[in-house]
């Protein structure tokens, strides 16, 4: 019993990590919910659902995706598109990331631009996505963004000596790993049969290209990277979902 307590624990402050960040958690616990990240990710896709679902019945294809984006940008921590910017700048710093600790206006402007183009990205995803195929794409794009979250943080080196980058790779370990990729595989096959084999290493893939990357440039992983990991893993999901989703309704 003190075991399933304290799984419950660490999934509910895994959620408000989620949710709202890391502000006033304990890294550690939030760390060990990474197991959840998955679960927790279809959970909040499959909320974004329901938002989603009410404006088609009174909006267009178009102003339907923009709820969709609010939604799940909302829903998952506004953190992401500002965390892809951060990552992005400090890739193209000119000087060391780890060393400065900062990047330049140029390399800033880089990263916000590149957090506008990921957003523009989904929001046309999700726009020519099959109206019926929404309801199975948000909640997977989400689900498997925060696996990818998971997948680049474990067994990494950190790229900093406190705080999310630094907790979360000594902090998630085989355990967390294994039951957020179970969990995130079963889920994708049951929800999408075959085509799920399609998604997953599609994410794998993606995820250990940007994990490689990070570890080249900066030496390990920080906050920055594992959020932009997850929002690329997400906007590419929906991405590939709407291409599924069109050829097989083409058919």
């Amino acid at each position: 019993m003190d075991r399933v307590g304290s799984s419950v624990r660490e999934a509910l402050v895994a959620l408000r990590y989620l949710i709202r960040g890391a502000r006033g958690l304990d890294l550690e616990e939030v760390a060990r919910g990474g197991a959840f990240f998955p679960v927790l990710g279809l959970l909040l896709g499959g909320v974004a659902v329901l938002g989603v679902r009410a404006a088609q019945g009174t909006v267009g294809a178009t102003w339907t995706a923009v709820v969709a984006l609010l939604a799940i940008t909302g829903l998952t921590s506004a953190t992401l598109p500002r965390g892809f910017a951060g990552a992005v700048a400090l890739a193209l710093s000119s000087r060391p990331p780890v060393a400065v600790g900062r990047s330049s206006g140029v390399a800033w402007g880089a990263g916000v631009a590149g957090a506008l183009a990921t957003t523009l990205i989904k929001w046309w995803a999700l726009t020519v996505t099959p109206p019926e195929a929404l309801g199975l794409s948000l909640p997977l794009a989400v689900m498997l963004g925060r696996w990818a979250f998971v997948v680049q943080a474990y067994g990494s080196r950190s790229a900093r000596s406190e705080g999310v980058g630094a907790v979360f790779p000594r902090a998630m370990q085989f355990r967390e790993f294994a039951l957020a990729s179970v969990s995130a595989m079963a889920f994708t096959l049951i929800l999408t049969n075959a085509i799920g084999l399609v998604l997953i290493l599609w994410t794998a893939t993606q995820t250990i290209v940007v994990r490689i990357f990070v570890h080249h440039r900066a030496g390990g992983v920080g906050e920055r990277s594992l959020l932009a990991g997850a929002e690329l893993a997400e906007a590419s999901t929906l991405l590939l979902c709407a291409g599924l989703a069109r050829a097989i309704g083409a058919r």
